[in-house]
């Protein structure tokens, strides 16, 4: 009887034995059932962060994209408007050659010509001139916007040029 206890005994062990062998299997099972539900979750969070961060970066592309629009808009207006400033200076330099042409078929020396044109710019500024001739500041928004500003620096290179003809 001794030995069939002690082959019940040792039966008895060896399906404890298989079933505590079992359950570490289903606790490693669930073990590892738990870090894959994990990694899953951790997955999901890093793939809306890559989403969230993609549209970060077409919000940021499309702001770019936006700029350089407005960039080749502004580079655009500003050679219009160099252009149009061309024209002017042009202009200026054309009416300038004309009133000297003019002083010299009158005996006005070059220099008193370019001086008498510097003290027109104040009469402009202070709107001097017959308001038929259209040459008064008060009929540019621009100038008028300005007019207080040049009217002191005209005033000063006045009085500067006056001093250096005394000295």
């Amino acid at each position: 009887m001794d030995f069939e206890r002690s082959r019940r005994h040792v039966a008895e062990q060896e399906l404890s034995l298989e079933q505590t062998k079992r359950q570490i299997a289903m606790n490693e099972a669930h073990h590892n059932a738990l870090k894959v539900i994990e990694l899953e979750v951790d997955l999901a969070r890093a793939e809306s962060k890559a989403r969230s961060l993609n549209h970060e970066i077409a919000q940021a592309n499309r702001t770019i994209e936006a700029q350089k629009l407005t960039l080749s808009q502004y580079v655009q207006k500003s050679k219009e408007q160099q252009e149009i400033l061309a024209g002017w200076m042009l202009s200026q330099k054309a009416f300038k050659e004309l009133a000297i042409q003019f002083g010299g078929q009158i005996g006005v020396e070059t220099e008193e010509v370019y001086e008498m044109g510097l003290d027109k710019e104040i009469d402009v500024l202070e709107s001097k001139h017959d308001p038929k001739h259209n040459t008064n500041s008060d009929n540019s928004t621009i100038i008028s916007a300005h007019a207080e500003k040049l009217k002191e620096k005209f005033h000063k290179d006045k009085v500067e040029r006056q001093a250096k003809k005394q000295q």
